[in-house]
């Protein structure tokens, strides 16, 4: 057997206020350990040289959120649940602008790296660290190399063609589902959605808080200010984005939305951009989002939605009312004393306030109308 080749490597490695000439003679992994520390240094000695300047940071963030093509893909929106009969939307920053805005910010690193392979699984870690201040954030995920598909046939009975089949099962619907090895491109597709998550979720703790909402702040209006100056364009583009990259027809769209594509909104077209966002990148489907609009578009959930909108209107028009003061059987008595000269005779007892009874009865009737199908 052939002996290992020996590298010998001569570096001059500086430190935080001290300089040494190091020599390291190992094998071929040492001399990549010890390249990655001669990195890891590196990063930290400019960081300590060059400190970030925040408000210049902050100025160039603002102009690239300034840019529709930046501020269409900035945001995200994913469904968490129903309220009241109608699907909630939780929204934030994407990892597109986690990571604009980790390069703007400096002298730190986010870094996705494969520390297991298996036969079965793959673990990744994903690491971000600020080199001014040696904060780091770590998490590590695990990927399965499997992947369940279809069989052909009736009842998919026959094993998909060209897939390692591994075993099989009938799902709710009476079909054969199939357990395969997942192809090399599946398995780094899923790296790249699941380290995506981990990424942003990292990258925002990494950041300032208030500069994370500030770009946030700034890419809504941007596209806000697009959408007004031209709904119709506006809305033939989304379409046109939705039915070329995701193959999401204009009528699923109306199914989503509950009307006619017609009568949208400008804050239904924003919502739209963010829940494309969240489709791309693999937050949720298009399939769960009109399950989850058929489901609030039931005659149940219908229901439900007008009954908990009556009960509020209830509840307000009731806290309108102001109380009456309780004067009951003594001021009727004193009305009747014969000797009491300083209470009128023809006095009229105080009616109740019937105005806010009005309001309430017409609020019951228009406002379960004009309540709209979505939040935005």
């Amino acid at each position: 057997m052939a002996e290992e080749k020996k590298i010998t490597a001569v570096a001059r490695v500086e430190s935080f206020g001290s300089s040494e000439i190091a020599q390291h003679q190992s094998g071929t992994s040492n001399a990549l350990a010890a390249r990655a520390t001669a990195e890891v240094q590196a990063r930290y000695i400019v960081a300590n040289n060059k400190p970030r300047n925040i408000e210049k940071v902050r100025g160039r963030l603002l102009d690239y959120c300034s840019q529709l093509g930046f501020a269409e893909i900035a945001n995200y929106a994913r469904p968490v649940g129903k309220k009241n009969g109608e699907e909630q939307y939780a929204e934030g920053a994407s990892v597109h602008l986690i990571r604009t805005a980790l390069q703007l910010y400096g002298n730190c690193s986010l870094t996705t790296t494969p520390i297991d392979d298996t036969p079965e699984t793959q673990t990744v870690q994903v690491e971000a660290i600020d080199h001014e201040t040696n904060f780091s954030l770590t998490r590590s995920f695990v990927v399965e190399k499997t992947t369940e598909k279809r069989g052909e046939g009736p009842k998919g009975a026959n094993p998909p063609k060209g897939r390692d089949t591994i075993s099989s099962r009938l799902n709710s619907y009476g079909d054969m589902v199939w357990l395969c090895r997942a192809t090399p491109d599946e398995i780094l597709m899923r790296v790249a959605n699941m380290g995506a998550k981990i990424e942003r979720t990292l990258g925002e703790k990494l950041l300032p808080r208030d500069l994370v909402q500030a770009a946030r702040f700034a890419c809504y209006e941007t596209v806000a200010k697009q959408i007004d100056s031209d709904p119709k364009a506006a809305m033939r583009q989304i379409l046109d984005t939705f039915r070329t990259e995701l193959r999401v027809q204009a009528d699923q769209l109306e199914q989503l939305l509950g009307h006619s594509l017609e009568t949208i909104a400008p804050a239904e077209i924003a919502l739209l951009r963010r829940i494309f966002l969240s489709i791309r990148d693999g937050e949720t489907t298009i399939a769960e989002l009109l399950d989850s609009a058929n489901a609030a578009g039931s005659p149940e959930a219908a229901d439900q939605a007008k009954a908990g909108i009556l009960q509020s209107l209830r509840k307000k028009a009731a806290a309108d009312v102001k109380p009456q003061p309780q004067q009951g059987k003594d001021q009727s008595a004193k009305d009747d004393a014969p000797n009491d000269k300083d209470t009128p005779k023809d006095e009229k007892k105080p009616q109740p306030d019937a105005e806010p009874q009005q309001q309430q009865q017409q609020h019951e009737t228009s406002g379960f109308a004009k309540k709209t199908r979505w939040q935005v």
